[in-house]
């Protein structure tokens, strides 16, 4: 659809950062889940690691990070 495309266009236009930002969290999610799933091996429950991450609330990763080493 073209008024997607033009969306997508004017958000990348207007805020830049928005997209990467996005990507990256994406990105550091999936990082912090593998490393959650490396340390508890065939333990390791999707569904309870994302209730323990998420009822931290909003922190910066860095401190989620702590709470899976």
């Amino acid at each position: 659809d073209n008024s997607d495309l033009k969306k997508w266009i004017t958000l990348s236009l207007e805020q830049p950062g928005r997209i990467s930002a996005g990507l990256l969290g994406w990105y550091s999610w999936n990082q912090l889940r593998e490393a959650g799933r490396r340390q508890e091996g065939s333990a390791f429950v999707l569904q309870e690691f994302h209730h323990q991450m998420l009822n931290q609330g909003m922190l910066p990763f860095q401190r989620l990070i702590s709470k899976v080493q």
